[in-house]
């Protein structure tokens, strides 16, 4: 069995934790150890846009000392659950110290740090993954299948949306902070992104308008261009003060139409 750490322990680390959960129930992977800088983090309830609330216990040991983790664990992966600017340093050491790393999402806040990380990956001969999990929604897998086997025909015209309050749970409110999150840009619009290039491939071009409000580019709209004239459309938004979380695409085939 797969033998799991987390680094970092805030929101979306509950979330991990609860897969872990389900796949040592499978006999994949067990998640042995969990490390963070506060120790108050291992006994909050967390709960972020999602909408979820999750209790921070587990059967796992606890660490507020990350090479003490290391030694008493022997990971096989690091799951990496830290804030956005520490990804890419944080990724490309474990990578170097011979353990396979998972890393939330967005992979790094500069390409320069992306392309790091992937050549110590390929130098050390691990397995590098970014946590884009859009691809594994069932909602996501049958779009995409849609797509690829052109089941209602092709595409005519597609939008995607990710809408959220100001994410103002984190710790010391790195989010709202630009230059640790990269702000909705980065952090929201990397999802749609993503997607949008696994279900249509890359565009000829973007266009993307951004409104600074609570921290910088918190408000979104993006244009995609294809060949073929398809309007792609996404926006992001997570300047909407009280406004639950909510994630949605809408594509329009010659046949039918799918929403989510």
């Amino acid at each position: 069995m797969i033998r799991a750490c987390i680094i970092g322990y805030g929101g979306i680390a509950q979330a991990h934790k609860n897969a872990y959960f389900a796949l040592e129930k499978e006999g994949i992977a067990k998640l042995v150890g969990a490390f963070d800088i506060e120790p108050g983090q291992f006994k909050k309830h967390k709960e972020i846009n999602l909408g979820s609330s999750w209790n921070a216990g587990g059967d796992f040991r606890c660490y507020t000392n990350r090479e003490e983790m290391l030694l008493a664990e022997q990971p096989d992966v690091v799951d990496i659950c830290l804030p956005s600017y520490l990804h890419a340093d944080t990724a490309v050491e474990m990578l170097e110290r011979g353990y396979h790393v998972q890393s939330e999402k967005p992979m790094a806040l500069t390409f320069a740090d992306c392309r790091r990380m992937l050549d110590a990956a390929n130098h050390a001969g691990r397995h590098l993954m970014i946590g884009q999990c859009l691809h594994f929604y069932s909602e996501y897998d049958y779009l995409k299948r849609c797509v690829e086997d052109k089941r209602f025909g092709k595409v005519l015209t597609a939008y995607f949306e990710r809408l959220s309050s100001p994410p103002r749970w984190a710790w010391e409110n790195w989010f709202l902070s630009y230059e640790r999150s990269g702000g909705a840009l980065t952090d929201l619009h990397v999802h749609d992104v993503d997607m949008i290039r696994y279900l249509f491939g890359d565009p000829m071009a973007v266009s993307c308008r951004a409104q600074s409000s609570i921290s910088k580019y918190d408000s979104c709209f993006t244009d995609f261009y294809y060949p073929d004239g398809i309007p792609v459309t996404a926006v992001w938004d997570w300047a909407l003060h009280g406004f639950r979380f909510r994630q949605a695409y809408r594509v329009c085939f010659e046949k039918a139409r799918l929403e989510f």
